[in-house]
């Protein structure tokens, strides 16, 4: 058993018996005591702010993961949105393809109020006539 500090009596027990305590001595272990109960309370504070800390670890790795899922849910709504609108992007270049393109469909559009236009022309000149 190695020596230890009676701070009570300030005598040294163990081994080599009691021994008187120096008056500065008594006072520098004192102080060392004093300071290691300081350092133990503040490992103490240390060691609750770990625990707080890794509780708040914890919940942000459990919203991330929840995130997770979600991003992945929204990936796969997209990707299903992407192929329906390339499906459609499809169908509408095969309509125009059959109907002659693009233009062709405005140039027709535009015809059909030339003629119709004409054709009410001739009937407000005939009606007119009569």
């Amino acid at each position: 058993m190695a020596n230890r500090l009676d701070l009570g009596t300030l005598k040294t027990t163990g081994n080599g018996g009691g021994k008187p305590v120096a008056p500065e001595l008594k006072e520098a272990l004192l102080e060392i005591d004093e300071k290691e109960e300081e350092m133990t309370s503040s490992l103490d504070a240390i060691a609750s702010g770990l625990q707080r800390i890794k509780g708040i670890a914890i919940d942000i790795n459990d919203e991330v993961n929840v995130q997770n899922v979600m991003m992945d849910e929204i990936i796969a709504k997209s990707d299903a949105a992407k192929e329906n609108l390339q499906g459609l992007n499809q169908k509408m270049g095969n309509v125009l393809r059959n109907a002659g393109g693009a233009s062709s469909v405005l140039i027709n559009c535009i015809l059909l109020v030339i003629l119709l236009s004409l054709g009410l022309y001739i009937y407000e000149t005939v009606r007119e006539g009569t």
